[in-house]
């Protein structure tokens, strides 16, 4: 279950990161459909979540 602030790319990571200006802690997470990829802290202060699916990545600011 995804917060109203979920996005959805097609582009690679380094894109994601450019878009947002941030940049990413890594670690590696199962989570299905999606395996996380990275957490980040937007300029807000707010955390998101970068998940991979193929080259498809969520972007979301859910906890976990």
């Amino acid at each position: 279950m995804f917060c109203e602030h979920e996005r959805v790319y097609e582009d690679n990571l380094e894109d994601i990161l450019k878009i947002n200006k941030n940049k990413a802690i890594f670690y590696l997470t199962e989570l299905l459909p999606f395996q996380m990829v990275g957490k980040y802290h937007d300029e807000n202060g707010t955390s998101w979540m970068l998940k991979q699916e193929g080259r498809r990545y969520l972007v979301s600011n859910k906890l976990i």
